[in-house]
């Protein structure tokens, strides 16, 4: 099966920067699980804009495992009308100061073998 090209004339200016901040929250949310399980085929996808959305904030998500021109990741926001406290999250993103999943790193004993594993950690509710 082959996987269809975006269509490079895709436009999202109809949209508003908080839908487009919206949109940047889920994928950001699968670039962080793709750092946990297939770093590779991630960014490889982000790369090859297979999905519409990279088209636009390509550069924005590369920076976060990359160097990649600052300046681009600037442009990006500035295309997508970003507000100037989501440009601070998404820089703060980019920067691993902030995260959207939390991870909880523990050992699995299984004889004398040891793996190191990372999983994903929810936070308990708190009782009233």
């Amino acid at each position: 099966m082959e996987l269809s090209r975006p269509r490079k004339n895709v436009k999202i200016d109809h949209l508003g920067h908080n839908t487009i901040f919206a949109l940047f929250i889920l994928f950001a949310i699968l670039v962080e699980l793709c750092d946990l399980f297939s770093l590779d085929f991630g960014l490889k996808s982000i790369e090859e804009r297979r999905h519409p959305f990279f088209i636009f904030n390509c550069w924005i998500f590369l920076a976060r495992f990359k160097q990649v021109q600052l300046e681009n990741v600037q442009e990006e926001m500035i295309k997508c009308n970003f507000s100037s406290e989501q440009q601070s999250y998404i820089w703060q993103w980019i920067r691993r100061e902030a995260n959207l999943l939390q991870y909880q790193a523990f050992q699995v004993t299984s004889g004398e073998n040891k793996a190191s594993q990372q999983v994903i950690s929810r936070k308990k509710r708190k009782k009233d």
